[in-house]
């Protein structure tokens, strides 16, 4: 028999109102009680808490099986995908997504999917899913619902809930799916029950959404139905022009229309706005920052610009576990298992500040055990002991090989005791037993695997591989979210769209007003397109800046990240004709202006800029950066603001000297102090300690090569895993050649003559070096390296065979190293090298060779009158050091490249066409030259003036690469050199 509402008048007690979630319920209470003074029952809940209520009646009653826990749901569905997923989801029935699917389709009865033959294989794999809870007395929790609902049509007692309640009323519920609308109709046959809509009139796009529901409830008629205008206080005009078509007139009304220049602009404006609010007096509590959606890093970046403004801000939806870091290490210690270890997995685990793996006598750091690893090219745990044996092995010196592998075998084996097959309570108490031994304890994982250990309990206990178990323990986490984060009063709101319906705050912003972004396109099923929801993108749009009470504004950027124009939102489109006026464009300013500054970091840098930088760089009146500046050395920012100007010092003179306006200081490339007398130690150049002269080209090419190389020890590393790098295939060339070359010398073979029996030794001979080259060294993967011996053959061959008729007396020629010839000595600097080979000319020269990879276009630059000595010294004091050992001989250099066998011109015959004098180079512009240069190392002169920056390994060290060079942008080119 169904109440009708003058019966319901009879009802004694409070009315209760069913919100769509807890922080519309805690709000809704408040309001409560200031108007009342205290609330003394309970007059609002959320749908869920309803819901649940009713489950927990039935289930006393006895009529309702338990709710499955979400791990058991977990369990069923998987287990019924891959038993029951004959037909068109076969192939997929083992992926993590698909289950995941299955579940979102729980809330309709198998027999509801019919028709198609995809609907038909999906209702049968829900149905054995039903089926797998049924025998273990649970059931999924959409069903539980339906049959507590069934059981109140039925008779069902009330919940003491509703049993205390005159009426119900179920306000700002926007998702009315035909399970709540049955619901709503079950209440209303035993109490008054109303429905609130929010329903704009004459606007199709906000009504559109609510006409099901709506039609829904007028047909069945058990409920009462109210539709109100959700459009009120200062901005109702404006909200009632808005999405309105025709020639109605714009609305004035406090929101604000804001362009900004990109996403990061965007968060900052939001920031600078709520720091506006609340500096006017208005409670950091009634201003909301809302988004289409947090995820993707929008909050995160939102959070920080607050958080730069000092701003306490609260994010109600916890975010989702997977992000943690705990959680995320713990997923990829099964991904290093099944990799077998991969080098990077090892690398991160051991360099994990999470993990505590060092154990007692242990003493490297985290970083040299990676850089260990890949100096000696670790793949995976398989070549681990033979890789770092060999690294040993070639750099007997270092003495941290032992430690790497005895740290990194203890990791791999405590990994390996991880059961492969197990029941879900073994595998949980065993990942966090060891989580625990290496002092890393995480409350979410516990409790996740507590809670599929008691599932596997329930739905029967079975074994499953370690890989299985991962998946699992991936899916279970994925459906968990962290707690909320941020103050709990007192804060700004952080929160998404489709949170704001219902609630009321005094100040709105909503930031993201972008095409693609808001509105979002409606999103299909991805197992059954054709159940995809309905478009309320406007009606959430709409109904969330009605929750603004005062005031609002709308944000989006003009650009993303990387500098791509983007479409601004036809919501921004709308609101712009509702209110007659364009957007704000705020201009792309890194620094704002002192007016706009709304943080002591944005003040102290405007204060920098407009007092320490150049004159063409500031942007201020005359005057107000003084006025600016003395008012912060009064303030208590004068501390910061002394390191600030430290710091401008330095950036002005190191843009001075580098345009040459001012020699180089100590803030760039000047030692001093301590520094400088290390300086003059190292660079001392003497018998002990030569130069070399890759030393000095890296010098002239920049200074400061030579000071991250040699004093900051900067060092990377150019090896390959898979390959020989260049650097290893030139010294094999090297080695292989020299070889041959004295085996010819040997056997009296020299010079050559260019026949097939010199070819047929060149082979054994490169078989044999390259052996044992292979031996000594990381030559990569064996089918690349084959493919490098062949080419590496054929090289020598074009270079042998070009060299018909040389006649080489040395070879590999040493000199300032031990044993060999004496250093060249060049007034108090002493230099050495290895000249690779000395050939007699007919003439009697004797011609310095240098062999070199690169093409012999290349290597002809290098001779040119410009470069040499600045910044190319090799062949000059290979030269030297010759014309040092043999005084009375005619002594000259050339290259030769690898590539083609091609010797380049010779120095003299180079020079000579430049009108340079190489027995005036040799004998004194180089001397000149080298203790030039290194009196400047020992001095401490280090500036950043490079002749060029290619192939340089230091740009991420170094400062250059960040200075303007347009002339545009700088006020004139930077000159390089």
């Amino acid at each position: 028999m169904q109440l009708s509402f003058e019966d319901a008048r009879r009802r004694r007690g409070p009315k209760l109102a069913v919100l769509p979630d807890a922080a519309r319920v805690e709000e809704r209470l408040a309001a409560l009680a200031r108007a009342q003074g205290m609330v003394a029952f309970r007059a609002a809940c959320s749908l869920a808490e309803l819901e649940r209520e009713l489950v927990q009646a039935a289930r006393r009653a006895g009529r309702c099986p338990a709710p499955a826990p979400a791990e058991a749901l977990l369990l069923a569905l998987r287990e019924a995908a891959r038993e029951q997923s004959d037909g068109p989801f076969f192939a997929i029935r083992r992926e993590p997504g698909y289950v995941r699917a299955l579940g979102e389709l729980l809330a309709l009865e198998p027999s509801e999917l019919s028709g198609s033959e995809q609907a038909v294989a999906l209702g049968r794999t829900l149905a054995a899913a039903r089926a797998t809870l049924e025998r273990c007395g649970l059931c999924e929790p959409q069903r539980a619902l339906r049959i507590a609902v069934e059981a109140l049509e039925r008779g069902l007692p009330l919940p003491p809930l509703l049993a205390r309640a005159a009426e119900v009323e179920f306000d700002a519920i926007l998702d009315w799916t035909p399970p709540r609308i049955r619901l709503a109709t079950a209440l209303g046959k035993r109490l008054p029950v109303r429905i609130r809509l929010p329903w704009s009139a004459g606007k199709q796009e906000l009504t559109a959404p609510l006409e099901p529901a709506l039609r829904a409830f007028e047909s069945i008629g058990a409920a009462e139905v109210e539709l109100y205008d959700p459009a009120r206080g200062p901005l109702a005009p404006f909200l009632r022009r808005l999405f309105v078509e025709g020639d109605e007139p714009p609305q004035p009304a406090p929101v604000e229309l804001i362009a900004c220049a990109s996403p990061p602009a965007q968060a900052r404006e939001v920031a600078k706005r709520c720091a506006d609010l609340i500096a006017s007096g208005a409670p950091a509590e009634s201003i909301a920052v809302a988004a289409r959606g947090l995820g993707g890093g929008v909050a995160e970046e939102l959070g920080a610009a607050l958080r730069r403004f000092g701003i306490a801000f609260r994010e109600r939806r916890g975010r989702p576990v997977l992000s943690a870091p705990a959680v995320r290490l713990a997923l990829s210690l099964f991904e290093a298992i099944e990799e077998d270890f991969p080098r990077e997995r090892l690398i991160e685990l051991l360099c994990s500040p999470l993990l505590t793996t060092r154990q007692e006598g242990d003493r490297l750091p985290p970083h040299v055990l990676a850089t260990t690893l890949r100096k000696a090219h670790v793949r995976n745990a398989a070549d681990l002991g033979e890789r770092i044996a060999a690294l040993a092995r070639r750099r007997p010196e270092s003495d941290v090989a032992g430690e790497t592998s005895r740290r990194c075998e203890r990791l791999v084996t405590a990994l390996r005791q991880l059961p492969a097959r197990a029941t879900l309570r073994g595998h949980g108490t065993a990942l966090l037993e060891l989580l625990a031994s290496w002092k890393l304890r995480d409350r979410t994982l516990q409790e996740t695997c507590a809670g599929l250990a008691r599932a596997g309990q329930l739905l029967g206990e079975r074994q499953c591989s370690r890989a299985e178990w991962a998946q699992l323990l991936g899916a279970a986490l994925a459906e968990t979210s962290l707690p909320s984060r941020g103050a709990r009063g007192g804060a700004v709101e952080l929160l998404e769209l489709r949170e704001l319906p219902g609630r009321s705050f005094e100040h709105l912003l909503i930031a993201g007003l972008v095409e693609g972004d808001l509105p979002r396109k409606p999103e299909a099923h991805p197992l059954l397109p054709e159940a995809s929801g309905r478009d309320r993108e406007a009606l959430l749009f709409h109904l969330g800046l009605c929750s603004a009470q005062s005031s609002a504004a709308l944000f989006w950027p003009r650009a993303d990240e990387k500098g791509r124009e983007l479409v601004r939102s036809p919501f921004a489109d709308a609101a712009v004709r509702a209110l007659g006026r364009e957007p704000h464009q705020v201009p792309l300013s890194p620094i704002p202006a002192a007016a706009d500054c709304r943080s002591a970091s944005e003040l102290l840098a405007r204060a920098a800029l407009d007092s320490f930088a150049e004159p063409a760089f500031r942007v201020s009146r005359e005057g107000e950066g003084r006025a600016l500046l003395a008012a912060l050395r009064e303030s208590p920012l004068a501390p910061r603001l002394l390191r600030v100007e430290r710091a401008a010092l330095a950036e002005r003179e190191r843009v001075r000297a580098f345009i040459r306006e001012e020699p180089a200081g100590r803030f760039s490339g000047q030692l001093s102090g301590a520094a400088l007398q290390f300086a003059e130690q190292l660079f001392r150049f003497g018998s002990d300690a030569p130069v070399s002269s890759r030393q000095l080209e890296d010098y002239a090419t920049c200074a400061f090569r030579t000071l991250a190389k040699r004093l900051w020890r900067v060092d990377r590393d150019e090896e390959d895993d898979d390959e020989l790098g260049r650097r290893e295939q030139g010294k094999l060339l090297h080695r292989c050649l020299e070889s041959y070359f004295r085996r010819m010398g040997d056997e009296r073979r020299l010079p050559l003559r260019g026949d097939a029996g010199e070819l047929q030794t060149l082979r054994e001979v490169a078989a044999s070096e390259m052996a044992a080259f292979a031996a000594e060294e990381h030559v990569g993967h064996a089918v690349l390296w084959e493919l490098q011996r062949a080419e590496a053959l054929r090289t020598l061959a074009l270079v042998v065979e070009a060299e018909a008729g040389k006649e080489p007396i040395e070879l590999e020629r040493k000199f300032g190293f031990e044993g060999s010839w004496p250093p060249l000595v060049l007034g108090e600097v002493h230099v050495r090298g290895v000249i690779d080979r000395i050939d007699r000319e007919p003439d009697g020269t004797l011609l310095v060779l240098d062999y070199k990879s690169s093409r012999p276009e290349s290597l002809r630059r290098r001779l040119r009158a410009q470069t040499l000595l600045a910044p190319e010294f090799q062949l000059a004091l290979y030269a030297a050091a010759v014309r040092q050992r043999e005084p009375g001989a005619r002594v000259d250099a050339a290259y030769l490249s690898l590539q083609t066998g091609e010797r380049t011109a010779t120095l003299r015959k180079a020079a000579g066409r430049d009108a340079v004098d190489v027995d005036s180079l040799l004998a004194q512009e180089l001397p000149r030259a080298v203790q030039e240069r290194a009196g400047q190392m020992r001095r401490g002169f280090f500036e950043v003036r490079p002749l060029s920056c290619d192939f340089c390994q230091l740009a991420p060290a170094c400062r250059l690469p960040a200075l303007p060079t347009d002339p545009d942008e700088n006020g004139g080119e930077v000159s390089r050199g």
